[in-house]
């Protein structure tokens, strides 16, 4: 949802659109008669052109052919470039992006012919914007870093101006959002210094919006926004208007605030009906439709998506029409309508894949292909499925994914196909595993940033602080040597008072960060044991249910004090290996052939009393058993030792599993265990934390692992 209103704000920027003046276009269609020379009346039929951008493209094509026309007979390079970039516009404005592209190339052909480097910089600023909506990212920034270039050169503001914009919106679209920003910055600093309000407005909607992209939706954000949006109700520009709203939206959907993000999206529904565009209503009646279904008012949600097909339909918008037909099908498979809901989703799946849309591909493929699954056409929502699982691969959009894989194992599960169904649920597991991964890293770099931005604005406090003092000291060197002295030996006082309360701040932020950082491992842990526990309930539950009913009564006990104990700094020693002792008795269930395991306490250690982190051993036991035991022909054995040397709690953990075949040993030492670098992180941030040596140590043997590890007590 949040996404769909983000890209309709934040549009493409190709050339300032002028409002149609009808007594200057009557004025120039005068002057342009045949008793004019034929220079003469290619340039006013390109001013008769231009002054129909973005009100009528038909008509703006149709002068520019006329201008086209006779620039080619009188074989003048500078009228041909400006027909063809004119030609190239009503193209654009028309969605035909491609014949844009078209266009737009053999302009910067016929500029390069030319030499003038002026037409070049005009060529560069359209064809960049043309490329960047076909998704030729990279050919676009070649080109508008050309335009940059040339237009640094010759001191020209208003096109550099545009220029930044265009390379920013590139930028956006290539996911590089912090460059992004930084050229929206600076082409509205530059906007600023120009009073260019065009370019301001559109700067301003578009910083806020890439913030919001980034799920920012601070004071910044509004405060851009309301900018743009008092220059536009001014100058009455309804359609900057429509997008001011629409960004005012998603500032308050990012908030949660649905009841406000309706309210600006019907705004942005009313300003772009007055500014006459059919094309961006057709977008936001999509998205008020799609937050109504998330709100779970589903009648709204259905009268919108009808007004958003009705209008797109008669305009034949095939983007926003595909986007209204994916909602009003997703809305039909809610109510379990799912005749209706296959014949809107097939439609919303050929639109974007004619459109080449993958995202809209995706999404719509993946509600098909569960519609169809739902109606039991197995062998079809099989098709599409698997479809839609080869191209989220490709996109690495692991969301869509994950979604297609689930679909997948249930197909294959419904028709008996269990071992395929296994198989894409592992899967289905990676995914949201990769999509935990991510979020978790992200959130861990935003914590950092955080902490960094903290810390320069401490000492940038700090500097401002001793240029005040330095201040003072000169406005009281006129004063009595005596006032000067004690002055300055409670400036010291404070200064010293100052950098040990900052010492003391920075020492307990480091501390909170590295507790944080350790909060963040032990997370780590927890979904990956659970999610491989869930995976062998499902996998019993289809082979074995009375094996099932006593894993899960296992792994109920388990569970709950994995939940209760992960959120402790520390568990008694008891309760790990009690923990430890319930894992591998429900691991045995699961592994062929089963194993052995062991645990032995030297008597004078007081389990009760010794405390260790939770969850310490169970990533080196799961690495013991998946790669040393898992899989082998026979037997296996896990032995675990605790021992106390001096004051540090010593454990060896051994796995061996004689007759292990060579063929299978070998790859088994490549492999990268996960759950020991895991160990090994938590016990870094521990040995930091505490200020003592815990270690973690492997030792292979003929037959097996064993891993040491040290704890001081």
């Amino acid at each position: 949802m949040l996404k769909r209103l983000i890209l309709i704000t934040l549009a493409l920027f190709h050339l300032l659109a002028f409002p149609q003046n009808h007594l200057r276009i009557d004025s120039l269609s005068n002057l342009a008669q045949p008793r004019k020379n034929d220079s003469t009346r290619a340039t006013l039929y390109l001013k008769i052109s231009s002054e129909y951008w973005s009100d009528d493209p038909v008509k703006c094509r149709l002068y520019a052919d006329m201008a086209l026309t006779i620039a080619k007979e009188i074989r003048s390079t500078g009228l041909i470039v400006d027909a063809y970039k004119n030609i190239a516009c009503a193209c654009s404005f028309e969605g035909q992006i491609a014949e844009a592209l078209h266009y737009d190339r053999l302009a910067l052909k016929e500029g390069f012919k030319s030499g003038d480097d002026k037409k070049i910089m005009g060529v560069c600023l359209a064809l960049g914007n043309d490329l960047t909506a076909f998704s030729k990212y990279d050919s676009a920034n070649v080109i508008l870093n050309l335009g940059i270039g040339i237009a640094k050169k010759y001191h020209d503001q208003k096109t550099l101006c545009k220029l930044y914009i265009n390379k920013g919106n590139n930028l956006y679209y290539h996911a590089q959002y912090d460059s992004s920003e930084m050229y929206f910055q600076s082409g509205l600093k530059t906007s600023i210094a120009l009073k260019d309000t065009e370019s301001m407005v559109m700067l301003y909607n578009n910083i806020a919006s890439i913030r919001l992209f980034r799920g920012i939706s601070d004071s910044i954000v509004i405060e851009y926004v309301m900018n743009s949006i008092k220059i536009n109700e001014k100058k009455r520009d309804y359609l900057r208007l429509g997008d001011n709203y629409s960004t005012l939206a998603s500032a308050y959907n990012v908030r949660k605030n649905n009841e406000k993000a309706i309210y600006y999206l019907k705004m942005g529904i009313v300003a772009f009906g007055k500014g006459k565009n059919e094309m961006k209503t057709v977008n936001l009646l999509v998205s008020i439709s799609d937050l109504f279904r998330d709100m779970n008012k589903k009648d709204s949600a259905g009268y919108y998506a009808d007004l958003a097909i009705e209008r797109g339909e008669r305009n034949q918008f095939k983007h926003g029409l595909a986007a209204a037909y994916s909602i009003k099908g997703q809305i039909l498979s809610d109510k379990a309508d799912y005749i209706p809901a296959e014949k809107y989703l097939q439609m919303a799946y050929r639109e974007f894949s004619e459109t080449k849309d993958g995202e809209g591909i995706l999404l719509s493929g993946n509600y098909l292909a569960n519609v169809l699954m739902k109606q039991k056409k197995y062998k079809l929502a099989e098709t599409i499925a698997t479809k839609i699982f080869h191209l989220a691969d490709t996109l690495k959009n692991y969301q869509a994914l994950k979604t297609s894989s689930l679909t997948l194992s249930d197909i294959f599960h419904n028709t008996g196909n269990d071992a395929k169904a296994y198989e894409y649920l592992k899967y289905f597991i990676a995914a949201d595993d990769t999509i935990t991964r991510t979020e978790n890293a992200h959130l861990l770099e935003e914590m950092v940033i955080k902490y960094k931005t903290k810390k320069k604005d401490n000492e940038i406090l700090q500097l401002n602080n001793d240029k005040l003092n330095n201040e003072k000291k000169i406005l009281q060197q006129s004063r009595s040597i005596i006032l000067i002295s004690a002055f300055t030996m409670l400036l010291l006082l404070a200064a010293f008072i100052f950098l040990l309360l900052t010492r003391q701040r920075k020492i307990k932020s480091d501390l909170l960060f590295q507790k944080t950082e350790m909060k963040f491992l032990r997370s780590k842990v927890n979904p990956h044991f659970i999610s491989n526990s869930l995976l062998a309930i499902r996998s019993f539950i289809r082979q074995s249910p009375d094996v099932a009913e006593e894993y899960l009564e296992k792994y109920s006990t388990l569970i709950r004090d994995v939940l209760i104990n992960s959120e402790q700094e520390s568990i008694s020693l008891d309760d790990e290996f009690s923990m430890l002792k319930n894992y591998m008795d429900l691991e045995s269930f699961r592994v062929n052939n089963g194993f052995n395991y062991t645990l032995a306490i030297d008597p004078p250690i007081d389990t009760e009393a010794v405390k260790v982190p939770p969850l310490i051993f169970q990533p080196i036991v799961e690495n013991a058993i998946k790669y040393g035991i898992s899989g082998r022909p026979v037997r296996g054995d896990i032995s675990i030792q605790v021992t106390r040397e001096n004051m540090t709690l010593r454990c060896i953990i051994e796995n061996t599993c004689s007759g292990a075949l060579p063929a299978i040993e070998a790859p088994v030492k490549k492999r990268k265990s996960y759950g020991l670098k895991i160990c090994r992180d938590r016990l870094t941030l521990l040995s930091k934390e505490k200020k003592s040596k815990w270690y973690l140590n492997l030792v292979p043997v003929t037959e097996g692992m064993i891993v040491q590890m040290g704890i001081p007590l």
